[in-house]
């Protein structure tokens, strides 16, 4: 029987400048929705160039969620279905440290198979 985990996947602080960091990780045998993104610049300076993006599993490309600029104190939201396989990555490329990206949704077990 699957378990259904619905909750916040992920709040992350952007700790560097520059940094390409890791954001959330989808955990061994589950698959997760990513239902809200969530990304706020708390710093007191304009962020251009940011880049959210997906890293499967096993594969040598990536797939970008959202792309833009943030001035200071803005937040951007969407809402979105999207389903994320067992050890995906959700990373985040940034210029500047005080980005916040907050992820929800919910995570549920791949059964055994038959």
């Amino acid at each position: 029987m699957a378990v259904l985990r619905s909750r916040r996947l992920a709040v992350h602080s952007q700790a560097a400048d520059g940094g390409n960091e890791l954001v959330y990780t989808v955990p061994g045998g589950f698959r997760a929705i990513l239902r809200e993104l969530h990304i706020c610049n708390e710093g007191g300076n304009a962020a251009t160039g940011i880049d959210v993006f997906i890293a499967p599993s096993g594969a040598s490309f990536v797939v970008s969620l959202w792309k833009g600029d943030l001035a200071a104190g803005v937040i951007h939201h969407e809402s979105r279905d999207l389903v994320l396989e067992s050890e995906d990555l959700i990373r985040c490329l940034s210029p500047v440290a005080g980005l916040t990206v907050y992820l929800s949704g919910a995570e549920v077990s791949i059964p055994p198979g038959p």
